[in-house]
């Protein structure tokens, strides 16, 4: 039992009631919580999504070939890209005259290195100047290859899984500088065995 005092001095007893009714509804607050208790939520591990390009937004155009001027050396390209990366960064190549199941004829330029982002990240693009372009007179193709750093073998420019890549492919013709012509007609065309 207590005692409360109120503020005219006089004092008035409380129960507290018995310690089984004080267990007894506890026990039972107890038991009612464990059936509120449902079983923990699945965490499933997200999926790496390679890298998807957005072709309609690529700069320079697509599709058609671009013809340098005489001392034109590079020309600015702009990729925009979306990827689930699962913390791997994506990598892209600059790559001359890719042909399956061969070497390309040349790498242009240093690997590319984009931070590891999500597929809802709309931000994401290569956007450089592609120089190096007149060490090829003629028609060539020029295609930039991304992939996850995890695709790819370490000190080479070969992929794990070809299928886990994007790629991007610009046609152009770089003119011969001993004046040689070049012509159109000498590039590859749709249908033809040396387009990919």
């Amino acid at each position: 039992m207590s005692t409360l005092r109120r503020k005219t001095g006089d004092t008035a007893t409380t129960g507290r009631g018995s310690v089984g009714a004080r267990w007894g509804g506890s026990w039972l607050l107890g038991v009612s919580c464990i059936a509120c208790l449902d079983e923990p939520p699945t965490y499933s591990e997200p999926l790496a999504i390679p890298p998807v390009i957005a072709e309609p937004q690529v700069l320079p155009a697509l599709g058609v070939v671009h013809v340098l001027a005489l001392g034109e050396d590079s020309f600015d390209v702009l990729v925009p890209f979306r990827s689930e990366d699962l913390g791997s960064p994506v990598l892209g190549k600059f790559l001359i005259d890719v042909e399956p199941g061969r070497e390309p004829r040349a790498v242009l330029q240093s690997e590319i290195v984009i931070p590891a982002s999500s597929f809802t990240d709309l931000s994401r693009e290569v956007r450089t100047q592609v120089t190096g372009l007149s060490a090829f007179p003629g028609c060539h193709t020029l295609t930039l290859v991304l992939t996850n750093e995890s695709n790819t073998f370490r000190f080479s420019d070969r992929l794990l899984d070809e299928t886990l890549a994007a790629r991007v492919e610009w046609w152009f013709v770089a003119p011969d500088p001993r004046g040689t012509p070049v012509l159109l007609s000498d590039c590859p065309t749709e249908g033809s065995q040396e387009v990919q």
